[in-house]
């Protein structure tokens, strides 16, 4: 090989070493982007290299229906705006154009994730980072590709994470609140360090272009290099004990410029030496310039801080070069700078673009906002929680093509008073697919040109957009036809000759100021009817001389309350009814059911209609019923004797006598009475009001069943003259009704459960009624629905237990249970036992095999509530203990002492036998009592069956 020839390989092999170099370097780096990161670098200048708008106007527009978005969003390599949201469950990136705020693909997060108040940041390669946390203390980062999939997901060991921030060789640098990270672009850690951070609004880490990295705590600034070593660390002098760093950026020079939450503004050379020491008012945050200087914004933190909130401009000295404010208006928090070193903010409902000299370049209207980004050239993206939305530039937009389709205009009303508020929707249309338009949109009256309303619009290009415009109509109008011409003209600042820049159209409205003319024609007035049962015949006309019948408004009521009704008005039950519906005819037929009637005496009909432009005008009519009823009984009753005793009202002039099963009954004072006898089963009565004519004027049909025979009852279990060692015991039987319904069993005044023919107390042999020794009667008693009762008794013997039956020894409680238990004191009549299960021992004398036993529990609960337990006995024997028998879940009741005395708990008892304890002397019996469920158990005892006689 020659010289040239080993000359130009070598050549070529370091160029490609080289190339492969900085192929990756760029990779790693933040995205080419108008604004890829936090306040758009990691120098934190809040400075892009694109220019804004020169002519604003609104383009499209997002509005968040649920969820709100996040803060602080960026621009990826692609070009797309990035956004992070949250819509339930979910955590979401949103990747948004620019172009028409189309959303190109959405990433959700786990479930659990939380959102956290800080920017996402975008890598030349397409990556796009952010964080998340899922508790206090736990957080990860995200790593998601253009193409909206998850590249990798690291987690950290702390929550409330930062916003991340990329170096030069495209690690990642990210702040918990307690730690710093440094994550390479693959995800994983390259380094941490334990920092305790002051608070989620103070100061992101920054990095210099060297590499170097610069993070704060409240007071102090750290430099350490890209391997986490720290160079040096300054303290900074605060006013308060509340303050803190709240802002860091680099300026040209690698000077460090440092930002306290109240009055500080400090620049730190790069060894950390101080180079100035600045007073300012109270700032929120800053963004830098070319030349040095920084531009902050003011927020009144002080009570007794009356000025304005405003943006100030100021060199690098600190001295003020100038200051901008609206009275009572609110400034957006970090303000933006463009490559043509024009600072936007958003002040009050104006987005306002500020020259260097602190002059308005422009200002336009939009809704309040807070965070804004240059998302193109020559274009601006503003955001809040709840909507987001472009600026675009009008410098080279082409005049629009603007029309409007009378037939589409919406007004309401359609037609109106003098005085009345108009509502005008206007569909505009942009036919040309250019760029979209900013227009105004004018209603003024034809015949006078004078201005109605003016409204601004935006209209997307190609596109429709409905302008919603309104006005009063002047209380000086009279009756007749007014025109209002509707017209939209471009509001763009470039005319050019190409397009239509205007449309107008003219509609004609209709103002009525005459109420329209209601008569009733039937039925007369002051008639008189015997009883209106069945419908009565409403006839009416009306006139009108303006915008005509609104025929839906026509309203009858009745000043009275009126039962269930059918027919042309529908009449809600038991109310005054008053129902809209459509009249064709003129004509209403009110129909009353069968079963009610007009109330009796005066009735008053009411009828009312409206035209469209709301003039209402009323008719009334008055009327009286006369009136028939049956007070008691009900119909449907059901009784148990007969006769029964019928009573009513028969309200003259028209009911002149009543006959009851066609038997003349006398009316005296509106009232009468009579007897009726009653055949067993359904009886019909017939209750007839008759005219002086003797002519039917009402007629009521009533059904009463007679319901004179008991239920049948029967005792099965016990039978009769049985003998029972224990209690309780259970009882069951057969019941059988036949007229009526089954009210109830009751044994010896206990509720018993019935169930198909049988009733039962007890769920089994051992549980339902207490018995005594001695006789004992038990008594059945069915109730039917009617009141008739049916009766049956049973004799038993109650027989005292033999002696060689076991039981606990002790009287009524024992105030000490095995084994101890630290809750439990005993101080004077003060006794406090609260604990979770209670156990009593009791050590055998002798070997009881074959013997029979039985434990009788008694347990109450202390606490707000019940406890739920359950008790069980144990044989304990060598060392291991045998289950001999326990009682089913039960509620122990509240109890305990009061200051009139003891209070006795609700009383649970439970018989426990079981098999016989293969015992030998000096085995152990142990009863334990346990909590399963509610408040705490407390006062746990246990009873003899027979106190003060038994023993083991």
């Amino acid at each position: 090989m020659t010289n040239k020839t080993y000359c130009l390989v070598k050549v070529m092999f370091i160029a490609l070493i080289i190339s492969n170099f900085f192929s990756n370097f760029l990779l790693a780096q933040p995205a080419e982007s108008p604004w890829p990161m936090y306040k758009h670098d990691a120098q934190h200048t809040s400075r892009s290299q694109y220019s804004g708008p020169q002519y604003p106007y609104p383009g499209w527009r997002i509005i968040k229906e649920s969820g709100f978005f996040q803060p602080n969003p960026i621009v990826g390599k692609d070009g797309n705006i990035y956004m992070r949201a949250n819509t339930e469950p979910y955590v979401q990136l949103w990747a948004i154009d620019p172009n028409d705020g189309s959303t190109h693909w959405i990433f959700e997060c786990g479930v659990d994730e939380k959102h956290v108040k800080a920017s996402p940041a975008a890598a030349a390669d397409g990556t796009i980072y952010f964080a998340v946390t899922d508790t206090d203390t736990t957080a990860f980062l995200y790593a998601i590709t253009s193409e909206g999939n998850l590249k990798w997901k690291y987690p950290l060991a702390t929550g409330s994470p930062g916003a991340p921030q990329i170096g030069n060789d495209g690690s990642i640098y990210l702040r918990t609140k307690t730690h710093l990270y440094s994550i390479s672009s693959e995800g994983n850690m390259k380094w941490e360090k334990r920092v305790k951070f002051y608070s989620a609004s103070a100061a992101e880490p920054l990095i210099s272009p060297d590499n170097t990295i610069y993070y704060c705590t409240r007071n102090t600034l750290f430099k350490i290099d890209d391997n986490g070593n720290q160079l040096w660390k300054i303290w900074v002098e605060l006013t308060w004990s509340s303050d803190y760093i709240r802002g860091l950026a680099i300026d040209e020079t690698t000077n460090i410029h440092i930002l306290t939450s109240t009055i500080y503004y400090y620049i730190i050379n790069a060894d950390g030496s101080l180079k100035k020491k600045n007073y300012i008012s109270t700032s929120e945050n800053f963004a830098l310039g070319t030349d040095g200087t920084f531009y902050t914004t003011q927020a009144n933190q002080f009570e007794w801080d009356s000025s304005d909130p405003r943006i100030q401009a100021r060199n690098i000295d600190g001295s003020l070069l100038w200051s901008y404010y609206q009275s009572n208006a609110s400034v957006s928090d970090i303000p933006v700078i463009d490559s043509n070193g024009r600072i936007y903010v958003i002040v009050g409902n104006e987005l306002v673009a500020l020259n260097k000299d602190g002059s308005v370049h422009w200002e336009i209207t939009v809704d309040w906002l807070d965070d804004i980004i240059v998302c193109n050239e020559n274009s601006l993206f503003i955001s809040d929680d709840k909507s987001c939305y472009v600026i675009f530039d009008l410098s080279a937009a082409e005049v629009p093509d603007l029309a409007i389709n009378a037939s589409e205009i919406k007004f309401n009303p359609l037609v109106a008073r003098p005085g009345n508020k108009v509502e005008v929707q206007v569909p505009i249309h942009e036919r040309t697919g250019n760029q979209g338009a900013s227009c105004t949109c004018t209603l003024y009256l034809t015949q006078t040109a004078k201005l109605l309303d003016s409204c601004p619009v935006y209209v997307p290009a190609g596109g429709l957009t409905n302008a919603g415009c309104q006005f009063q109509t002047y209380y000086n109008w009279e009756t007749g036809y007014y025109d209002i011409t509707v017209e939209v003209i471009d509001a763009s600042p470039v005319e050019e000759n190409t397009g239509n820049n205007r449309a107008q159209v003219t509609y004609r409205l209709v103002i009525d100021n005459t109420a329209p003319i209601l008569r009733f024609i039937s039925p007369q007035n002051a008639a008189v009817f015997p009883t209106i049962r069945d419908k009565i015949s409403i006839s009416f006309e009306d006139e009108e001389d303006g915008s005509g019948i609104l025929l839906e408004s026509f309203q009858i009521t009745n000043s009275k309350p009126l039962g269930q009704a059918t027919g042309s008005i529908i009449v809600p039950a038991n109310t005054n009814f008053a129902e809209f519906f459509t009249v064709d005819d003129r004509n209403a037929i009110l129909e009353v059911s069968d079963s009610t009637s007009f109330p009796t005496g005066q009735n008053i009909l009411s009828a009312s209609i409206t035209d469209y432009s709301g003039n209402r005008t009323s008719a009334m009519i008055n009327f009286i019923a006369s009136y028939l009823t049956v007070s008691t009984p009900q119909n449907n009753s059901l009784v148990k004797s007969s006769p029964i005793e019928l009573k009513g009202f028969a309200i003259s002039p028209f009911i002149a006598s009543v006959r009851v099963n066609d038997i003349q009954v006398p009316v005296d004072s509106s009232t009468f009475r009579t007897e009726v006898h009653l055949n067993s089963g359904l009886n019909r009565i017939s209750v007839v009001g008759y005219d002086q004519n003797n002519s039917v004027a009402k007629e009521i049909s009533l059904n009463i069943t007679l319901d004179d025979s008991a239920p049948i009852v029967k005792i099965q279990k016990p039978i009769s003259e049985q003998s029972f060692s224990y209690s309780p015991i259970q009882v069951k039987g057969t019941v059988e009704e036949k007229e009526s319904s089954l009210m109830g069993v009751f044994i010896n005044g206990i509720n018993a459960e019935v169930s198909d023919g049988t009733f039962t107390l007890g769920d089994r042999d051992d549980n339902g009624l207490e018995i005594g020794p001695g006789s004992f009667w038990i008594k059945a008693i069915a109730i039917d629905s009617s009141g008739n009762q049916g009766v049956d008794s049973v004799r038993i013997t109650g027989v005292p237990p033999s002696p060689n039956r076991l039981y606990l020894k002790g009287d009524v409680m024992n105030w000490f249970p095995y084994p101890p238990y630290s809750a439990g004191t005993t101080q004077g009549y003060s006794h406090t036992f609260i604990l979770d299960q209670q156990s009593w021992k009791f050590p055998l004398t002798g070997d009881i095999k074959g013997s029979n036993y039985t434990v009788v529990l008694l347990a109450g609960c202390l606490g707000l509530g019940s406890a739920e337990m359950k008790g069980e006995l144990f044989l304990r024997h060598q060392g291991s203990d045998e289950l001999l028998a326990s009682t089913p879940q039960f509620t122990g009741s509240m109890a305990g002492y009061t200051p009139i005395g003891y209070q006795t708990p609700s009383q649970k008892w439970f018989n426990l036998s079981g098999k016989d304890p293969n015992s030998v002397e000096g085995d152990t019996l142990i009863f334990k009592v346990t909590k399963v469920g509610g408040d705490r158990a407390g006062l746990i005892f246990t009873r003899e069956l027979n106190m003060g006689h038994s023993y083991i």
